[in-house]
């Protein structure tokens, strides 16, 4: 499933068929680590907000390009502050 940007989102259910599509996130919780499924996205920032809150609450680790995303945004918002 590649619409949602963390993989712990990666669950759907087809009511007409009776039918869970979770493997993304049977995935995501079997190796514990958040990981980025589809990078675009207009919200990247609350997306990494909510990655820090299912972090603590089920106990994940980030991905590698989970912490590369963070850094980037941290980044610029630095550089947005000095100027």
């Amino acid at each position: 499933m590649d619409t949602v940007f963390l993989n712990i989102d990666a669950i759907v259910y087809d009511m007409k068929r009776d039918i869970w599509y979770e493997e993304g996130y049977q995935e995501a919780i079997k190796i514990q680590v958040l990981n980025v499924v589809l990078e675009s996205n207009p919200e990247i920032p609350l997306n990494i907000v909510r990655a820090m809150v299912l972090k603590k609450r089920y106990n994940m680790a980030y991905s590698k390009r989970l912490k590369d995303i963070i850094r980037h945004e941290r980044e610029k918002t630095l550089i947005f502050k000095i100027y």
